[in-house]
């Protein structure tokens, strides 16, 4: 079952608001993230269109990479 089937599920049986359900999985995968990469500058945004999270971590852009966790070159 995809992750958009489960919050479906959850919106109509428990009467739950769709986005508060959303949010829910945010935050989880956001806190799930920051624990196993607590160094890191995580976003995490769920896009409706795959119904998947998408996890990003922010990084500087940098002409030398001197720090690889928080920064690309570009």
């Amino acid at each position: 079952m995809k992750l958009t089937e489960v919050i479906e599920v959850l919106v109509e049986e428990r009467g739950l608001d769709r986005q508060m359900v959303i949010n829910a999985v945010v935050d989880g995968v956001r806190m799930a993230y920051s624990k196993k990469f607590p160094d890191l500058d995580i976003t995490v945004r769920f896009n409706k269109r795959t119904g998947e999270p998408q996890v990003c971590a922010v990084k500087t852009v940098v002409a030398t990479v001197q720090d690889e966790g928080e920064q690309v070159a570009g």
